[in-house]
């Protein structure tokens, strides 16, 4: 974190409307990414990915 560092989660239709400059760096989500607190989430996707056997 730096020195008045402002953290924005915006949906990308309305990134124009948000002032940025040489500084601002864009994370693009996607479907499954969700918010939790100041954060932007996104599941890595490995539980659909593999089989899981449960032992008997």
């Amino acid at each position: 974190m730096r020195v008045q560092q402002n953290v924005q989660i915006v949906p990308l239709a309305k990134l124009l409307t948000v002032p940025v400059d040489m500084q601002t760096t864009v994370f693009v989500g996607s479907s499954q990414s969700s918010r939790y607190m100041d954060f932007m989430v996104t599941p890595r996707g490995y539980a659909n990915k593999y089989a899981m056997h449960k032992d008997p």
